[in-house]
């Protein structure tokens, strides 16, 4: 028999052999779909490639065309431009009120990239627009202290480069961190 002062140990002992080991957070885990599979990324990632001429067009109208005519491109884009889903659609809210037009929504987000939902041409100008201005830098001001653009993260150069050079980059980083971008 155990005395009552020693449930708390006795429980927090049960507790780890059979819960906590199971624990993790949110982003651990997805649901198995084949949204989250490389297949449906692969297929994304070439119709991007496709339409922007190997990233070498992608000027805020050749995104837009691009994004109407296949919009899972988006998931690529995204991917490679460092934002989550949520993130995203939260930027084309800052972007949407610069040109007075509406955002984009989590869920649109989500059924672009997931299946290809139809967009109208609002819509693809501001994802194009919002690409565009994360590509480029503008999206947000410099940041303070020691802290450095998200967008950053991947980039080795040093000097400033154009918009093509910069995805080009990107891509090339991805292909050095032994990540298939074909």
């Amino acid at each position: 028999m155990h005395g009552t002062n020693e449930h708390p140990a006795i429980y927090a002992s049960v507790a780890r052999e059979l819960y906590v080991t199971h624990l993790a957070p949110d982003y651990a885990y997805v649901p198995i779909e084949e949204f989250y599979e490389l297949p449906h990324f692969d297929a994304a990632y070439a119709k991007a490639r496709a339409l922007t001429a190997d990233f070498t067009d992608v000027s805020v109208s050749a995104l837009e065309a691009a994004l109407q005519a296949e919009p899972t491109v988006l998931l690529p884009l995204r991917v490679i431009t460092g934002p989550l889903r949520n993130e995203f659609a939260g930027s084309t809210k800052i972007v949407s009120e610069a040109l007075g037009l509406r955002p984009l929504s989590a869920a649109k987000v989500d059924s672009m990239e997931r299946s290809g939902t139809p967009v109208s041409d609002e819509q693809a100008r501001v994802a194009a627009e919002t690409i565009d201005r994360i590509m480029r830098g503008t999206l947000f001001g410099r940041p303070r202290g020691e802290l450095k653009s998200k967008q950053d993260k991947l980039q080795r150069v040093t000097k400033p480069c154009d918009l093509n050079d910069r995805m080009i980059s990107i891509v090339l980083t991805l292909r050095g961190m032994g990540l298939r971008t074909f």
